[in-house]
């Protein structure tokens, strides 16, 4: 495990191991491996039907976390438009479910968000998903938004050096999908997890299941 590189174009501020990254889309693994733990610990199944209100019909846990809701959309133009999760919600409201949840595959940013609502029917949040998560593993520093403005925090650059903008529509309005922040040291952590190192915190069955694919995919067609 070593870090590299810096912090800012300038090279001023070097990056250490505790230094936090914006993980964009590699937030799905993590959010999905936090809410198993849940699973593990008999809180919610995977397999438990919601019906969301402003969806057209009831769909599993799993169906958000392996992209097969059977909404055909990835929401990613209107979330880069910078609309809120209001508006977000709004938008699949008018949008027709082409197949029965679990049938088809769409990789989704603007579906797999929605997970954090799923939970939240059963109490919980994707917040307490990663505090969880956190606890279990021994680090403090897989997060989302707010993000302090004193924290090891490195901002995003383009190739020509220009900051980007923070936060990203992505990280305000999309978190599960997009807005989870880390560092080496808790990704090294959650690594060991995810590898099935840890089977006394996240069960082999619980961890065999996320690691099963549920439907061909054949967006590389």
């Amino acid at each position: 495990k070593k870090s590299f590189g810096y912090k800012d174009p300038e090279k001023t501020m070097p990056i250490n191991n505790d230094t936090l990254f914006a993980l964009a889309s590699t937030s799905k693994p993590i959010i999905s491996t936090a809410m198993s733990l849940l699973v593990s610990q008999g809180k919610i199944d995977f397999n438990d039907k919601v019906k969301l209100t402003f969806l057209k019909s009831s769909m599993s846990l799993a169906n958000f976390l392996s992209h097969t809701t059977g909404y055909k959309v990835t929401g990613n133009s209107q979330i880069e438009s910078g609309n809120n999760k209001a508006r977000l919600i709004n938008f699949i409201q008018q949008r027709n479910q082409e197949c029965k949840p679990g049938k088809c595959y769409k990789y989704s940013n603007l579906m797999y968000s929605f997970v954090d609502d799923v939970l939240k029917t059963k109490g919980y949040s994707i917040k307490k998903a990663i505090e969880v998560l956190n606890e279990k593993i021994g680090t403090t520093d897989i997060t989302l938004l707010p993000m302090a403005q004193e924290s090891n925090f490195a901002n995003q650059y383009s190739r020509n050096g220009k900051l980007l903008a923070f936060p990203s529509n992505y990280q305000k309005s999309v978190p599960a999908a997009a807005g989870v922040f880390a560092s080496i040291n808790s990704m090294a952590e959650f690594l060991k997890l995810a590898m099935g190192t840890k089977p006394e915190i996240l069960h082999d069955q619980v961890l065999s299941k996320i690691f099963t694919p549920t439907v061909e995919n054949k967006d590389i067609f």
